[in-house]
């Protein structure tokens, strides 16, 4: 289970929307933003799970 959910962290930490145009909608923005923080947020559980 750890490595599926270090395997989805980073699958998170590196998402980005494929663009049409040019640049990213700030709501493209926010959501990769958000997916990356949340990325961060499940590495950092499971570091603590290893130290227990």
């Amino acid at each position: 289970l750890s490595r599926a959910q270090r395997a989805f962290s980073k699958t998170l930490q590196n998402f980005s929307f494929e663009c049409i145009g040019e640049t990213q909608t700030e709501d493209e923005t926010h959501i990769s933003q958000s997916l990356k923080e949340f990325g961060k947020l499940i590495a950092s559980i499971e570091d603590e799970r290893d130290r227990m």
